[in-house]
Formats: C-alpha cells, sequence, structure tokens
C-alpha cells in the first residue's frame, strides 16, 4: 500500500477502539446528569486523542426530546399514518428533520406520525462494516437505538419498535435461516428471494458498501456476510409485511437514502401497496438535501419531473450567471463537504505531450454502487481501457486520476485503485497513474487534456462546463445528456476512443442543456434547509433553533415543497 493511504483507516480504528472503551463511562454519566457539566473537560479529552468529534456526538438525541418536548402528546390526528422506518443511529442529524416534518404534516394534513425502530432486532445492517462490529462492541445497538425511547417518552410521538412485531426468533425466520445457511456462493446470495421478494439483488449493495468494495472477488467471507444481510433482510420483510396488514392506514412513507437493502424492501412494500413515499439524503453542503417520490434519490433521476420544468424555463442571463456561479463555487470548494486539492504539484504533466483524463469514482458510494451500463463495474472499465490502450492511443497519453477521496476524506476504503492497476500498467510509457495521495489539482488536469473519461463522476458536468468532450462509461444522472458522449456499447465506446484519439470525432457541447441540467438538479431539485445542518462532520450542535415552532417559519417554503411532493400536490 502507498504511504499515507492507511492514515483514515487508522484514525477510524482509533475512533472505534476508544469508543468501546469510553462511551459505557459517557452511558454512566449521562445517566446521573453529568455529561453537559463535564462537557468542556470531554471536549478537551477528546481533542487531545486526536479525535474531530464533540461529545454531544453521544447524545444528540437529548437536545432533540428537548425541542420537540410534548408536541406530540396531546395532538389528535386524523386516521392516516406517515410512517419513519429507521435503521438509522437515533443521533443523526435526520432524526431532527423526521420530528420536524412530523410536527409539520400534523399542521398541514392531520397526520399520524410513526417511528418505526429497530431495537436490536437484526443481526447486521448497514451501520456494520469492516471496521466496526457489535461483536467486539456490546454498545454497539444500544448507542443506536436506545436513544429513541427517551424522544418517544419525552415528545409524545407513537414509536414501534421491530421485537414487538415479529420475534426474531420466529418459526418461519428459523426455517428460513437453515435455508440461508446452505448457500456456498455469491450468485446463489444474489439470486435469494423471500416472500416473493428479491431479497438478495436488495441485498447486494449493502454487501459491497460493508467490503467498502465495488464488486465481489468470491471469498467465502463475502459470502459469510451476504447470508447474515439475507437473514437479516428476511426478518425486516416479515416485519414490514406485519405492520403494514395491520396499519392499513398508513398512506405516506419518509425512508432515509433508499438505496441499500433494508430501505429496498421499505420501498417495495410501498409501491406495492401505492403508499407514496419518498426518499431523502444530504447532498452538496452541510444544509444540502435532495429527495426524490416514489423512487430511488441517489440515482439523481427526476426525468419527468425534468420534463415539466423545461417547459418553462428559460436559458436567460440569470441561469446562465447562476450556472457560472455554481461551477465557480464548486471550484473554490463552498459548495463540496472537503477540498480535496487546491495546490498542484507542477510538472508532473511535462513532456507528456497530448493526454487524456480518465477520472475514477469512490467505488464504494451509494451514488455509484451498481450504476453500470455497457461495463459490469467501474474496475472492469477501468482494467478494459489499459488493456486496449496500446490499441487506440496513436501516441495520447492515458492519465488516470485516482479519486483523491481514498486518501483525503475519513472515510474508509479497502480498495486502493492505483495499488490494484499499478502492476497493469507496468513497463508501459503511454499511460501515467496520478494516485489519491499526491497533490494536484483536477481543474489543472482539464485544461491541458483533450476530453475527459469518466464512470459516473460528476467532474463530468465541469468537464463539459469547460468545454471539453466527456466520454461516459457508467450510469450518472446525465447520461446520454448532449453535452457528454454516452456510448452505448464496448465497442462504439473503444471505437469512439480510438477516433477521438486521432482527431476524426467532432463533438459540439450543448451549452444550453448543460445550463437547464445545473439549474434543474442544483437549483430546483437541490434544496437548501435554513438554520440546520444535515451533515456535521464534527458533531456540532446541528440547529440554530429553540423550538419547532422557529423551525417551521423560518423554513415554511421548504416544507410546503417537502408536503407538496409526498402528498402528490405538485
Amino acid at each position: 500500500m502507498t504511504p499515507g493511504k492507511d492514515k483514515n483507516i487508522k484514525y477510524l480504528r482509533k475512533v472505534y477502539i476508544l469508543k468501546k472503551i469510553f462511551l459505557p463511562v459517557l452511558v454512566m454519566l449521562n445517566r446521573v446528569g453529568l455529561v453537559k457539566p463535564l462537557g468542556k473537560l470531554i471536549n478537551s479529552l477528546i481533542r487531545v486523542a486526536g479525535i474531530k468529534k464533540n461529545v454531544n456526538y453521544f447524545f444528540k438525541y437529548k437536545d432533540f426530546s428537548s425541542m420537540f418536548r410534548d408536541q406530540f402528546r396531546n395532538s389528535e390526528p386524523g386516521p392516516g399514518i406517515v410512517l419513519f422506518p429507521l435503521m438509522t443511529g437515533v443521533n443523526g442529524n435526520f432524526t431532527l428533520l423526521n420530528l420536524l416534518y412530523s410536527k409539520y404534516l400534523i399542521e398541514s394534513d392531520n397526520l399520524k406520525p410513526v417511528f418505526l425502530v429497530c431495537d436490536s432486532a437484526v443481526k447486521i445492517c448497514s451501520r456494520d462494516g469492516m471496521l466496526k462490529s457489535r461483536k467486539t462492541n456490546p454498545l454497539f445497538c444500544y448507542e443506536c437505538w436506545d436513544g429513541y425511547k427517551d424522544i418517544e417518552s419525552a415528545t409524545g410521538i407513537e414509536t414501534r419498535y421491530f421485537t414487538d412485531l415479529v420475534d426474531p426468533g420466529n418459526e418461519s425466520l428459523i426455517s428460513i435461516n437453515i435455508e440461508i445457511d446452505r448457500i456456498s456462493t455469491i450468485d446463489e446470495c444474489i439470486g435469494f428471494r423471500f416472500n416473493n421478494l428479491p431479497v438478495g439483488e436488495y441485498c447486494k449493495k449493502s454487501v459491497l458498501r460493508y467490503f467498502l468494495v465495488g464488486t465481489f472477488d468470491g471469498r467465502p467471507k463475502e459470502v459469510e456476510v451476504y447470508r447474515e444481510y439475507l437473514k437479516s433482510a428476511s426478518y425486516y420483510t416479515l416485519m414490514m409485511e406485519t405492520y403494514l396488514t395491520d396499519n392499513p392506514e398508513v398512506k405516506y412513507m419518509i425512508i432515509y437514502n433508499g438505496t441499500l437493502g433494508f430501505e429496498s424492501i421499505a420501498r417495495h412494500y410501498a409501491s406495492l401497496l401505492n403508499i407514496n413515499y419518498i426518499t431523502q439524503e444530504v447532498f452538496l453542503g452541510q444544509n444540502g438535501l435532495i429527495y426524490k417520490r416514489n423512487g430511488e434519490v441517489m440515482n439523481l433521476d427526476w426525468s419527468d419531473d425534468y420534463e415539466k420544468f423545461t417547459r418553462t424555463f428559460k436559458v436567460d442571463a440569470e441561469a446562465i450567471e447562476r450556472t457560472d456561479t455554481f461551477f465557480s463555487d464548486l471550484k473554490s470548494g463552498k459548495l463540496v463537504y472537503k477540498t480535496m486539492n487546491r495546490e498542484h504539484q507542477q510538472g508532473i504533466l511535462n513532456d507528456i505531450g497530448r493526454y487524456v483524463c480518465l477520472f475514477t469514482n469512490m467505488n464504494f458510494d451509494t451514488a455509484v454502487l451498481d450504476r453500470n451500463s455497457i461495463f459490469s463495474s467501474m474496475e472492469d472499465w477501468l482494467n478494459r481501457v489499459i488493456d486496449s490502450w496500446d490499441r487506440v492511443s496513436s501516441g495520447v497519453t492515458l492519465v488516470i486520476r485516482i479519486h483523491p477521496g481514498e486518501s483525503k476524506l475519513v472515510t474508509a476504503s479497502r480498495e486502493f485503485m492505483g495499488d490494484r492497476i499499478r502492476g497493469k500498467i507496468a513497463g508501459k510509457n503511454n499511460i501515467l497513474i496520478i494516485d489519491s495521495v499526491e497533490k494536484v489539482n483536477s481543474y489543472e488536469l482539464i485544461s491541458g487534456m483533450q476530453y475527459a473519461m469518466i464512470y459516473s463522476s460528476t467532474i463530468g458536468l465541469e468537464t463539459a462546463y469547460l468545454g471539453k468532450p466527456c466520454v461516459v462509461a457508467g450510469m450518472p444522472y446525465f447520461r446520454n445528456k448532449s453535452f457528454v458522449i454516452s456510448p452505448a456499447s464496448q465497442d462504439e465506446y473503444f471505437e469512439t476512443i480510438a477516433r477521438l484519439n486521432k482527431n476524426l470525432y467532432r463533438f459540439e457541447i450543448d451549452r444550453n442543456e448543460l445550463v437547464r441540467t445545473v439549474n434543474f438538479v442544483y437549483f430546483d431539485r437541490l434544496k437548501r434547509i435554513n438554520g440546520i445542518k444535515v451533515y456535521t462532520p464534527e458533531e456540532e450542535p446541528n440547529t440554530i433553533y429553540k423550538t419547532p415552532g422557529e423551525m417551521i417559519e423560518g423554513n415554511r417554503k421548504f416544507l410546503q415543497d417537502f408536503r407538496n411532493e409526498l402528498i402528490g400536490d405538485i
């Protein structure tokens, strides 16, 4: 492994070890009311340990309980239920948003909010991963769900717990678990069905994310973990079916992300029963949110809405100015969670001649997982481009820019693409790797390149904006837009690359379509929440407001739009 790449893995391991040791102490201090009085001292100790966290991280649910105290106790909502299936930790910022939605939907539509909470019912979930395990942390599940009891008690919101609906020791589950234990291959795992649901397919992304990889390599450990997800997903399926059968008055669902296994099952039942649902996720900044009705928000695909949008949208001076400002803010780092490289290592492209850039993704991001079109995976695409380069290059150098987030975002990665492909390019003078640890500004690369190759990276938008052709291999939301080149097959892909390298392919970027797309996705579909942070990497307090009333008044337009999307009044 290239030096420096494992620093985030080491950091996250340190966080996990310290949490295992000190979380029981914090829980005890919380029970006797000493966490807040000792907060400054505890935060000082956390910083001394080199951890970029705040003690507030462990007890944000207390703040949420206090803000919404008694807000749901005396309300008499109508018969319609808005259901929140919750597989996320109680201290997450979406808990605050869910409480805010609940309060607003009582006022706007007399709906009854219900939190449906996993109370340690499943043996593996989306919080599990290679660097954290419930097997070595006795408070793993407690930290996630116990605070919901405090919220239920303080606010009066109706809360149902999984194990009250279905006993994990249910006989039918024992029988299906025996069947699952007989599975011995990844293909069998993917093909597994339960209650006529493609549970194995739904779990695929969850397992990939568990291992922090983009594809399976068939190791026994992968099958072992996949089986555990199948068992948990089968339980979740039975639990969801039980709740919805017993509560036909559920009219709406609000689901986090919507991409991984459990959320996919919730979406399945919502669609089956004609329940309107919304999937939501943080996007592009601390207060940015995207959501989608009756679909998977991380696909970033609002095709029907886009058609309506373009009927009235005009590509005028104001729209162009918004687009220019967007790309300027993106380049400066104003709109992103973390700026990877403002600096640029001079001389790295000296004497390289004509070159093109291939930009990789973080391949376990939910916006990328399984977003395949003409290649089976991002790594398959990368390997095929390398293997074909001598044949199609025509003297052009291929510069492979490995996503800097592999080493610079505080997110563990198991697959370091630079290390995985370095052996394949040994001895190839026409291919250059710029690895994730190198201080290279992608905008400098774009300025001198002939064209770009991407899988699902949004750098394709920036490439088009800067007037360079971009060839798409994966399934980003802008595939087949007229400002990028989207080959329909592998043969067409490499024919296109060969012609571009020979200067025989003429492509005119449709800048009007680029302006329309940017204004639609980043100014219409992307919502900004006033005074509330959805993304708080250091777990600082996430709102300036003191009461739900203040939150609603400060975000009435946002809440009205969200409500209209959920209910269908758009």
